[in-house]
């Protein structure tokens, strides 16, 4: 059986590595997608990796090295 897509708010932070209070901001802020199942959330792997490519700068531009190009971003 194929592990499930849909992460609990523990396992998004975890993916991400990040505190759950995090995630819990950034679906609060309406920054991060999430379903309510009940009374808990659920956040999808892919919702999870477009909110930190969203959220990516590049901290130092004018380090040595090549760029790197984040997937769906020119």
């Amino acid at each position: 059986m194929e592990p499930s897509p849909w992460l609990t708010a523990r396992e998004a932070a975890k993916r991400a590595r990040v505190g759950v209070k995090a995630i819990y901001a950034a679906i609060h802020q309406r920054k991060l997608k999430a379903v309510r199942v009940g009374v808990s959330l659920r956040v999808h792997v892919e919702w999870v990796d477009a909110w930190l490519q969203a959220g990516a700068e590049e901290v130092n531009p004018e380090a040595p090295g090549r760029p790197i190009a984040w997937p769906g971003r020119g």
